[in-house]
């Protein structure tokens, strides 16, 4: 008796993008929603952005970035003493 073959990486994320409108897929996506390149959003995650990783795939959602950006933009202000 065969087992079931269970769905890929991909299926699963287009499962997950229909049931989640307006989640960003991918470094390309994540840097256009936040308006940098890539790489800088990539070299965000070390601060603390909100992405999250699936085997090599890459996502987040709209509010946890902007909540991120938001923190991050009141924290440069503190320290300017603005």
């Amino acid at each position: 008796m065969s087992q079931p073959r269970l769905p890929g990486v991909s299926q699963l994320i287009a499962t997950l993008t229909a049931t989640m409108p307006g989640l960003l897929c991918g470094w390309r996506e994540i840097a256009k929603f936040c308006r940098k390149s890539p790489r800088q959003c990539r070299a965000y995650v070390r601060f603390g952005l909100p992405v999250y990783r699936w085997g090599k795939n890459i996502y987040s959602h709209p509010g946890p970035i902007l909540r991120w950006l938001a923190e991050r933009e009141r924290a440069r202000r503190v320290r300017k003493g603005l």
